[in-house]
């Protein structure tokens, strides 16, 4: 069971890099262009462009790397309370929700829609 846990610790840890690693590249690569004349939302708000546009134009990619992420972070919680030595935040995760079987389904969900997503692109 311990090689499961470490397993599945490593897993997020790496899901958590990749997913920071290729947005930041894209971001990198992103210009945020005016459109119309100009004025508008999406012309006032660059940042947002930029984010978008670090998603391959896809709000669907963009929705379920953030729920990758969110299911990197529940899952590594307990993780993270021993590696502090801390084991009241494992208890208090288990607590309030089972991160294993929440950050496995949503990380699941997420992994399958960005890769559907990506095949209609």
């Amino acid at each position: 069971m311990h090689t499961l846990n470490v397993i599945l610790g490593y897993g997020f840890l790496a899901l958590v890099v990749y997913i920071a690693v290729v947005f930041w590249l894209h971001w990198r690569k992103a210009v945020p262009q005016t459109t119309g004349d100009g004025t508008g939302f999406w012309n006032k708000n660059p940042t947002l462009q930029r984010i978008v546009m670090a998603t391959q134009g896809s709000a669907t990619i963009l929705w379920n790397g953030f729920v990758c992420l969110m299911a990197a972070v529940v899952g590594g919680i307990g993780q993270f309370g021993d590696l502090i030595g801390d084991p009241n935040i494992r208890a208090y995760a288990g607590v309030i929700l089972a991160p294993k079987v929440v950050a496995a389904a949503v990380l699941t969900i997420g992994i399958i829609s960005i890769v559907a997503r990506k095949r209609t692109l």
